[in-house]
């Protein structure tokens, strides 16, 4: 994205500037300062045990949680949104089991 429109008055666009900085940042923090990485963000859902509270918090100071539900089986069902290339990483973290995204999110509770 090379390109963001906001307006000062009614405050629209800044969800696109996010987007882009965000983007950018990610792009540098990967050592391409010259073109674009191929990367995107993803929304998955995972599950989390309920002795990976630590993982938990983590992502809530990241900013990466974007909706959350207990499980009956004790723990979190969570939906992330995360740059692709860093998924992996975080679905095969001690405590965290990936679930399949396409069921919607209140079928998974019982996880």
């Amino acid at each position: 994205m090379q390109r963001v429109w906001i307006s000062a008055v009614s405050g629209a666009g800044l969800d696109l500037l996010r987007e882009a900085l965000a983007e950018r940042l990610h792009q540098l923090a990967n050592g391409d300062s010259n073109g674009p990485v191929p990367a995107k963000r993803v929304r998955r859902r995972l599950y989390l045990t309920a002795g990976a509270g630590k993982l938990r918090a983590q992502m809530y100071e990241r900013g990466i949680v974007k909706e959350e539900a207990p499980s009956e089986a004790g723990g979190w069902v969570l939906d992330v949104e995360v740059w692709d290339d860093e998924w992996q990483s975080l679905a095969q973290g001690e405590g965290c089991t990936a679930i399949d995204e396409d069921l919607p999110f209140n079928a998974v509770i019982n996880a």
